[in-house]
Order: structure tokens, then C-alpha cells, then sequence
């Protein structure tokens, strides 16, 4: 990821503030909370997808690690999945 990249804990952040900003504006439903949950999956799965292309196919002077980082360190990434994916297809 590059350094100007929103980190994990950011994110949790702006979530939580998210939240305040619905008790204090009388809006905290429950339907409220479901929408900005929603939205923080999607951000959180978006921020790992975003992550996962950038770890395979990045530049590593920008990126800050080898393209086969996450392969030697064993992480399950998109492209784990697919290839995992792929593999029972075959299988069956």
C-alpha cells in the first residue's frame, strides 16, 4: 500500500464517528447502524482487495514489500482463493 493509504485503524475510527454522529443526531436506529456497518464491510473488503492487487502486481518501491510477499508468508489473498477455488473444480 502506499503511505497516504487509509490504514486499518483510520477506518475504525471514521466508523465509530460515524456512529457518534448518528446517536448525537437522534438517527441511531437500527436500520442506521445495519447501513454504516454495511458500508464499513464493503470499505474493509475493498481496502484487502485494493491490498491483495497492490501485493501481487504493485511496484515494490512504492508498495514497500516483494510482489511475493504474501505467497512465502502463506496469506489467503483474492488470488489464493481463486487458485484454491479453481483446484476443487477439478477435483469434482
Amino acid at each position: 500500500m502506499t503511505k497516504d493509504a487509509v490504514s486499518t485503524e483510520k477506518m475504525r475510527q471514521q466508523t465509530k464517528s460515524k456512529l457518534v454522529g448518528l446517536v448525537l443526531a437522534g438517527k441511531d436506529t437500527w436500520q442506521n447502524f445495519q447501513k454504516v456497518r454495511r458500508c464499513a464491510t464493503m470499505a474493509g473488503i475493498a481496502g484487502q482487495l485494493r491490498d491483495d492487487i497492490l501485493g501481487l502486481f504493485g511496484d515494490p518501491e512504492i508498495t514497500g514489500k516483494s510482489n511475493i510477499f504474501d505467497i512465502i508468508e502463506g496469506k489467503r489473498t483474492l488470488f489464493e482463493s481463486f487458485r484454491w477455488l479453481n483446484s476443487i473444480r477439478q477435483i469434482v
